[in-house]
């Protein structure tokens, strides 16, 4: 198993994608390569009005169509990330896993397809996600969607932390003005 070259998925983006059942999944939109090796690895297609991300692993182009190694069932349940300039590490483990491909960390600080692997046992296609997907980047935003994101883990605890320390701030105020009485 491997990434198709870069030259080979120049045209790719507007093409249809169609997965391994022949079932039609939608339009490529972008595509987007691995930051350190330059292999594309993903790309966005809409589905149903929504973006959502394919990988690229094993896909070929036959008779002016993109054919990919996962069903559109699995492609439909994926997990939703808005269309970025790019997917965190976290993020792409989370696609990988979902599709039920291995992955690694030898060839790049991303990760990365393992090129022969033992299938993985992908997440229930039927599962369709609980959460609305984000809202998409549109070429020309000038933050490219980063604003609907939800804070880090470790924002939303520095805010938590924050709300506290106020809380408390606001408590002590009364207890003093109460005793000062």
């Amino acid at each position: 198993m491997a990434l198709p070259d870069r030259d080979s998925v120049r045209n790719w983006v507007g093409m249809t994608v169609v997965g391994r059942d022949d079932a039609e999944i939608g339009e490529i939109t972008h595509l987007l390569a691995d930051d350190e090796t330059g292999a594309p690895e993903w790309m966005y297609a809409t589905v149903d009005g929504d973006t959502v991300v394919v990988p690229l692993l094993d896909a070929t182009e036959v008779d002016g169509r993109v054919r990919v190694v996962v069903e559109r069932t699995a492609v439909v349940a994926a997990p939703r990330f808005g269309e970025s300039r790019e997917l965190t590490t976290d993020q792409e483990a989370e696609l990988y896993l979902h599709y039920g491909i291995q992955y690694s960390t030898e060839t790049s600080e991303s990760v990365l397809p393992v090129d022969e692997h033992e299938p993985v046992t992908p997440r229930d296609p039927e599962a369709v996600p609980d959460t609305p997907a984000p809202s998409v980047a549109q070429p020309g935003d000038s933050d490219f969607g980063l604003t609907e994101r939800p804070p880090t883990s470790a924002a939303a605890r520095t805010a938590q932390v924050g709300g506290a320390v106020a809380a408390l701030l606001g408590v002590g105020a009364v207890v003093f003005s109460t005793t000062r009485r």
